[in-house]
């Protein structure tokens, strides 16, 4: 765990604030910062100097929960995959599944095909129709205010927590809510007749800016979405929900694998939890909310030996050539006569989707390595503290006293696109090394190393970048040995850094209005259902 010691205590509300020493904390939603320490159940510990009696405490795992009142949520539900999301252990196939849970409660939380149900299996204090006036005493009628907020997205999401920041003095004034925000409220209804009907979480209030997640409806392309908070009410008590904001949740703190397409609200991978790319060899992940302090492996987990469209050359007489994607494979080692398999081509190509990277090429005697996996993410909030490896497979080396051995998988591909970003980690898509006998003698052939793949990362916004960040394209090492050619190791693959992510959901905070006022806008709708 982390020492704070030497610091007095404080809240923080951003990442950058907990950094100590070359530890980098992360600030938890309570505005408290917790470090890395595996013997925690969730894989963090609170600083010394965390508030609320937390200090040196155990962070809780998801299902635990933790209001924000500093203390743990003794009505939180465990994390078994069951109710507000999933806590992921030993998961595997394409779809998802998980210790605790059955096929269906997982396909319908990554689905959200009981969107519908949440408010019966997420924890939260948020204020309904019904339980308004029977349970916490408060009513519609005291709220004094109401400002509409236009969504529009340029894609179709299937329920989706959307990003709304609040600036005093720009697009809201705070003195006219209670301390913390705890008086907002949220409707798809201007005249409130349905009821506080959208969960939120209020990730962060300050004296000037806040930022609170809201849950909407079915989001349809190009098509606006007009819902409303309320805010002015001074006997209001705090209903900031996080697992009902984030209902289809995964938090992985063992080992899981996926693959294909996968939908999320929440996605987190805890220090010293590992997600593994499977099936396919391509994973696609898409939601509001990531944040890996652990790994996502995709080594060799691409094209397998020789396959591919950079696939490297195969030989009988002489070293396999290594596989090729964002760079060209090295040619295989060869002796007098020999006909080396030849390095994989690089395809030339900026990524627009993660491709897996090709095989090594064969030879009669050992395989190539297989290439590294094609991984996306999309979000609008992407935290990457841990280690995304997509790096190809070396090549398969011969036993002693035998011959020719097969070229180095080619890197797969990293494709990140986030409204916001926080690169603490490592991205890497390296080439496989070339297959190594390690004599020196006619015969003895080495397989050509695999090309390095693509990282390409966009975002809007960069909250925090630390030196010791890192992005690895290398090319893999050759073999050792050719007596007329020695082999060749591949060459660097493609990393672009861009700042021109364009985020498809669209936030506008209109005009304030007294909530006696007629709207000027009214959408009539279903919770849930598509607009």
């Amino acid at each position: 765990m982390g020492s704070c010691s030497w610091l007095d205590a404080f809240e923080c509300s951003q990442d950058s604030e907990c950094i100590v020493a070359d530890e980098y904390g992360v600030c938890e939603p309570v505005g408290y910062c917790s470090f890395t320490d595996e013997s925690c159940s969730s894989g963090r510990r609170f600083g010394d100097h965390a508030g609320g009696s937390l200090g040196g405490v155990c962070v809780p795992g998801w299902g635990d929960g933790v209001e924000d009142d500093g203390e743990p949520d003794s009505a939180a539900q465990s994390s078994s995959g069951e109710g507000e999301g999933s806590s992921v252990g030993d998961a595997t196939s394409d779809g998802l599944t998980s210790e605790g849970a059955d096929d269906n409660d997982m396909h319908e939380s990554a689905t959200g095909e009981e969107e519908d149900g949440a408010d019966e299996s997420a924890t939260s204090d948020a204020t309904t129709d019904d339980d308004a006036t029977d349970e916490d005493g408060e009513e519609e009628a005291g709220w004094s205010w109401s400002r509409p907020v236009t969504v529009t997205a340029q894609r179709h999401f299937e329920g989706r927590p959307i990003l709304v920041e609040l600036r005093d003095g720009d697009n809201f004034d705070f003195s006219e809510l209670s301390a913390g925000g705890v008086d907002l409220r949220w409707s798809t209804d201007p005249s409130l007749v349905s009821g506080f009907d959208l969960p939120h979480w209020i990730e962060h209030w300050g004296a000037d800016s806040a930022r609170v997640w809201v849950r909407l409806p079915n989001l349809v392309a190009q098509t606006p979405t007009t819902v409303y908070m309320f805010f002015g009410n001074d006997s209001a008590i705090d209903a900031s929900d996080r697992p009902g904001t984030f209902p289809r949740s995964l938090v992985v703190t063992d080992v899981a694998e996926l693959s294909g397409e996968q939908a999320f609200d929440w996605i987190e991978v805890a220090a010293g939890g590992k997600l593994r790319v499977g099936g396919s060899g391509r994973l696609v992940l898409d939601a509001a909310w990531v944040a890996v302090h652990g790994s996502i492996d995709g080594d060799g987990r691409g094209y397998p030996s020789a396959q591919g469209p950079g696939a490297g050359g195969s030989s009988t007489t002489a070293g396999g050539g290594g596989g090729g994607h964002g760079g060209a494979g090295g040619r295989g080692g060869f002796d007098a006569g020999d006909s080396p398999g030849a390095g994989g081509d690089s395809d030339n190509s900026v990524p627009t989707q993660a491709t897996p990277g090709s095989g090594g090429g064969a030879t009669d005697m050992r395989a190539g390595g297989a290439g590294g996996a094609g991984l996306a993410i999309e979000a609008t909030a992407l935290v990457l503290a841990g280690v995304i490896d997509v790096d190809g497979e070396a090549g398969k080396s011969v036993d002693k006293n035998k011959e020719r051995s097969g070229g180095g998988g080619a890197g797969g591909a990293i494709v990140l696109r986030a409204r916001e970003i926080v690169l603490e980690g490592s991205l890497r898509a390296r080439g496989g090394d070339g297959g190594n006998l390690g004599g020196t003698y006619v015969g003895a052939d080495g397989g050509g190393g695999g090309g390095g793949g693509h990282v390409q990362v966009r975002y809007d916004r960069v909250l925090h970048e630390s030196e010791t960040a890192e992005v690895d394209v290398s090319g893999g090492r050759p073999g050792a040995y050719g007596s007329k050619g020695l082999p060749q190791g591949g060459e660097d693959g493609t990393m672009q850094l861009l700042g021109n992510y364009v985020d498809p959901i669209r936030v506008e905070v209109g005009s304030k209005r007294s909530i006696g006022d007629s709207p000027l806008i009214s959408v009539e709708f279903a919770a849930g259902e598509a607009l």
